[in-house]
Parts: C-alpha cells; sequence; structure tokens
C-alpha cells in the first residue's frame, strides 16, 4: 500500500465517511445483507501487520442488547454433533468429553481490508480468530472476571509507564515527588511478590491519577473512537448491504 494511499484511508477514517470508505474499496462481504439500520452495528478500523506499511484491519461490532443463548448451556454447539454408539448406552451413559465447555473463540477476529490477501488467510486474522476466552456460567463471576481483566491492563499501563522512565508527577513539590515515587516502586513490588489479586483497583486508579498526565480512561474513551464508522442507525433509507455492493 502506498503511503499516499494510507493518507487517503487515514483522512476518510477520521472523517467518518464510512459510505465512501465502503464503496472506494468495494468490499464484497457475505453477510451485508445483514447489516441493515436496524442491526445496531458500528465498523472499527485499525493499522497492524508485521511490515511496513501496515495493512488495514476492520472489526465489526454492535452496540445493541444482545441474548446470549449459549449463556444457558456449557456445550459447544458449533461443533459437529456424533451420535452415541448404541452399544454404550446399553452398557450405561456415554462420558461425554466436557473439556471445550465453557470457553468461547473469537470467530470475530480483526479482518484484513484488502483484495490482494482474499485468496489466503492473513496470519493477524487467523490468530486474532482463534483466540479462545474462558466462560464462567456464573454472572457474578463473568462480572468478577470483567473487572479483573481491567485492572490487568491498568497495571500493565502504570508497568509500561514505571520501567520505560515515562511517569509524569502531576506536582512540583519535591517532596511529594518522592513520596509518589516510593508508593509507586511500593506498589510494583507488591505485585511482583504477591500477586494482582492483593492489590486493589482503586490504589491503582489512584496511583495512575497521581503519577500520569495522561488519563487512562480519557485513553481507553478516545482509542475506542478513533478509526470507528457511524452506526447503522446512521443511514436512512439504506443499508450496508447496498453500500458495500456500490
Amino acid at each position: 500500500m502506498e503511503l499516499a494511499e494510507m493518507a487517503k484511508w487515514t483522512t476518510l477514517i477520521k472523517e467518518k465517511d464510512i459510505s465512501t470508505f465502503v464503496s472506494t474499496w468495494k468490499l464484497l462481504l457475505n453477510f451485508a445483507e445483514f447489516l441493515d439500520a436496524a442491526a445496531g452495528v458500528h465498523i472499527k478500523f485499525r493499522l497492524g501487520g508485521d511490515k511496513f506499511p501496515p495493512s488495514i484491519y476492520y472489526k465489526i461490532f454492535t452496540h445493541r442488547p444482545i441474548v446470549d443463548l449459549c449463556a444457558n448451556s456449557p456445550k459447544d454447539y458449533a461443533k459437529i454433533a456424533t451420535k452415541p454408539n448404541p452399544r454404550k448406552l446399553q452398557k450405561g451413559a456415554a462420558n461425554e468429553s466436557t473439556s471445550d465447555w465453557y470457553k468461547r473463540i473469537e470467530n470475530n477476529g480483526w479482518r484484513l481490508l484488502s483484495i490482494r490477501y482474499w485468496k489466503g488467510v492473513d496470519s493477524l486474522t487467523m490468530k486474532d480468530n482463534t483466540k479462545i476466552q474462558e466462560f464462567h456460567h456464573s454472572p457474578r463471576q463473568r462480572k468478577r472476571n470483567m473487572e479483573k481483566r481491567r485492572k490487568t491492563r491498568k497495571i500493565e499501563w502504570l508497568k509500561k509507564m514505571y520501567f520505560g522512565e515515562n511517569l509524569q508527577v502531576k506536582t512540583e513539590n519535591p517532596e511529594a515527588i518522592a513520596l509518589i515515587q516510593r508508593a509507586t516502586e511500593g506498589l510494583i513490588k507488591s505485585l511482583e511478590k504477591e500477586g494482582i489479586d492483593q492489590v486493589m483497583e482503586w490504589e491503582v486508579d489512584e496511583m495512575l491519577k497521581w503519577t500520569n498526565a495522561l488519563n487512562y480512561d480519557e485513553y481507553v474513551k478516545l482509542w475506542k473512537e478513533v478509526g470507528t464508522s457511524k452506526t447503522s442507525e446512521s443511514f436512512q433509507g439504506k443499508t450496508f448491504a447496498g453500500l458495500f455492493f456500490m
């Protein structure tokens, strides 16, 4: 991809002109007919790959409430069902493997937006599509797992800032700077010795608030908005299918 072409793409993404964006590249998505205004979806774009200049990837998200029917049962319904052997049934209940229960495979990874690679499978797309995430049957435990993942990301952010010597203390008082520095070192040592469960999320939030000029939550919010199309509700009287096959 030429740099001039990349600049054009970046401008289109920034302006969120998804109709021009899609019609320019003439996306031939098999599921485009389902992405109408009522679907409640939006598309995100990211740069990535193992070469420079990077490739452009896209991913479809839904922002409307959905009913997860598979959350009520642990089985893997995507797997081809096999009929049990009658002889085994006569002897007793057939033992069914439960190794793949309560696991979710992404299957909606970042897809490469380039006709050149449609004949093959991009390595980044393949890796993202096969990402497995443990899925607990209890909604309360799922919420705790989500909070733990969020806390982990904040801690990783703090550690990168600390070890990369990019922490910026929001004060000019030398005593306060020394105090915050020791507190940060103590928090990181506690994480290394006792693990993430021994540190509360509010402690990490307070440390990030004092030690970094860039607000973590604002950064995450901005990152989610960058390179994101308008929602499907914005297209009155149109469907995504019409846009994709222009």
